[in-house]
C-alpha cells in the first residue's frame, strides 16, 4: 500500500523524510478540481510510434554502476552522465555506441548533477561527503573538489555558466564560482535548520534564483547580483521541483502534502494562483513552447496538464504505478513518464494528452533525459544498475 506525506517523500527522493507544516494562508485561491483521467489505460502494445516519430522502443540496455539516477547530457549531446548514487561513482555513456566510456569516482552519494550551458564541466554532488566533484568532460577526470554545506543536492547553473547554487540539507544554499571552483557566498535561506531547500530554478534572463523550502512550505528568492534573500514566499505544504515558463513570466511549483501547484509571479514574488491536483505532485515540467505544464501525481499514478493561460487542469492523463519526474522531448512532442513502480515509462502525445506507448524497462525507472535532437531518451534504473535507452 502507497502512502502520502512524509512517507511518500521517502519514496519520492530515495533518503530524507518530509514533513507538513500548516499552509500559511497567503495565497489567493484559484484552484480547480482535476478533471477525470482522459486515459483510462496505457496501449499494451510497446513500439516505435511512426505516425508520431518519437522513441518508443528500448534499443538496448546499459550496465552501469550501483542505484543509477539523474543522469545528465552535455548540451551537444556527446556524452551522457549517470550518477550511481550507491556506487559513488559517475558512468559516462557515448550516446553513438551506447556503451560506457568512462567510471569516474566521486563522493558518497552523489545526487542531482548538471552540465553547465556550454557543456565545459558537470557538477556532481556528493551527500555525505559535503563536497563537489566537478568534471571534466574532455578527459572525464574530477579536477576539482569543492567543499560546500552538508548534504548538498540539486544545483543549478545561471544561464551564462557563471555560479552554480548548490542547496545544502539544512537551510543554506552555497555559491560555487564556476572560474575558480571556489564557494564565494553561502546563502542563509531559511530561520531554522532542517528547512531542505532543493530542487533550485533560474529564470531564463538570470535575474532570480528560487529555492523551494520543503519543511518551510516556502520558496526563498535570491538575486544573483548580491546573493542575498530578496524575497520569501509562502506557498503550499511541501513544495518540491518548480518549472519555470521559457518566457520567464511564471513559475509552478508543485506542493507535495496538500496536492496542490503554486503559481508565483516573478515581477511580484507573489503567488497569483493555487491550482488543485492529484495525490502527492512532486514535480513539474514545462513544454518548451510554454504551452503546457506536466505534473505528475506520485499516490494516484496520473499526471495533471496545466493550460498556464487559464491555470486550469486541463486534462488528467491515467498512467503507471507512481510516476515520477518526467523528461520531454526538444520539440515537445511527447513527454516521457517514469513509473517507479511498475517498471515501465509511458509515452504522452503533447497533442492529444493520450498515452501513446508504455514501454518495459528495467527496475524502478526514473529521471528520463532526450539527447537534444530528440533521438533517444534515457531511462535510469535505480533497482538493477542499468540504464535504458528509448530509440526510434
Amino acid at each position: 500500500m502507497r502512502v502520502r506525506g512524509a512517507a511518500a517523500l521517502l519514496i519520492l527522493a530515495g533518503l530524507s523524510i518530509g514533513s507538513g507544516c500548516t499552509d500559511s494562508g497567503q495565497q489567493q485561491s484559484a484552484g480547480v478540481e482535476s478533471p477525470p483521467p482522459t486515459s483510462a489505460t496505457a496501449p499494451e502494445d510497446v513500439g516505435t510510434d511512426a505516425d508520431n516519430e518519437v522513441p518508443t522502443s528500448v534499443v538496448t540496455t546499459v550496465a552501469v554502476g550501483a542505484s543509477p539516477r539523474d543522469p545528465v547530457v552535455l548540451p551537444d549531446g556527446s556524452a551522457v552522465y549517470v550518477l550511481n548514487q550507491y556506487g559513488g561513482t559517475v558512468s559516462v555513456i557515448d550516446p553513438g555506441t551506447h556503451n560506457v566510456s568512462a567510471t569516474i569516482e566521486v563522493g558518497t552519494f552523489p545526487e542531482g548533477a548538471i552540465a553547465l550551458p556550454d557543456g565545459s564541466a558537470v557538477y556532481v554532488p556528493n551527500y555525505f561527503t559535503r563536497k563537489v566533484s566537478v568534471i571534466d568532460p574532455d578527459t572525464n577526470t574530477v579536477t576539482s573538489t569543492v567543499k560546500v554545506g552538508r548534504g548538498p543536492r540539486f544545483p543549478v547553473a545561471l544561464p551564462d555558466g557563471s555560479a552554480v547554487y548548490m542547496p545544502d540539507h539544512g537551510h543554506t544554499v552555497s555559491v560555487i564560482d564556476t572560474s575558480t571552483n571556489t564557494v564565494k557566498a553561502d546563502i542563509t535561506v531559511g530561520d531554522l535548520i532542517g528547512e531542505d531547500p532543493e530542487y533550485p530554478v533560474v529564470l531564463p534572463d538570470g535575474s532570480a534564483v528560487y529555492v523551494p523550502k520543503y519543511r518551510g512550505d516556502a520558496v526563498a528568492v535570491i538575486d544573483p547580483r548580491t546573493n542575498k534573500v530578496s524575497a520569501t514566499i509562502p506557498v503550499g505544504r511541501g513544495p518540491r521541483l518548480p518549472a519555470v515558463l521559457p518566457d520567464g513570466s511564471a513559475i509552478y511549483v508543485p506542493n507535495l502534502d496538500d496536492d496542490t501547484v503554486s503559481v508565483i509571479d516573478p515581477r511580484k514574488n507573489n503567488v497569483t494562483a493555487t491550482i488543485k491536483v492529484g495525490a502527492s505532485p512532486g514535480s513539474a515540467v514545462v513544454l518548451p513552447d510554454g504551452s503546457a505544464i506536466y505534473v505528475p501525481n506520485f499516490v494516484d499514478d496520473t499526471v495533471s496538464v496545466i493550460n498556464p493561460r487559464t491555470n486550469k487542469v486541463t486534462s488528467t492523463i491515467k498512467v503507471g504505478l507512481s510516476p515520477r519526474r518526467p523528461g520531454v522531448l526538444p520539440d515537445g512532442s511527447a513527454v516521457y513518464v517514469p513509473n517507479f513502480d511498475d517498471d515501465t515509462v509511458s509515452v504522452i502525445d503533447t497533442s492529444t494528452n493520450d498515452v501513446i506507448a508504455t514501454v518495459e524497462v528495467g527496475d524502478r525507472p526514473r529521471d528520463p533525459v532526450p539527447l537534444p535532437d530528440g533521438s533517444a531518451v534515457y531511462v535510469a534504473n535505480f533497482g538493477d544498475g542499468t540504464v535504458s535507452v528509448i530509440g526510434l
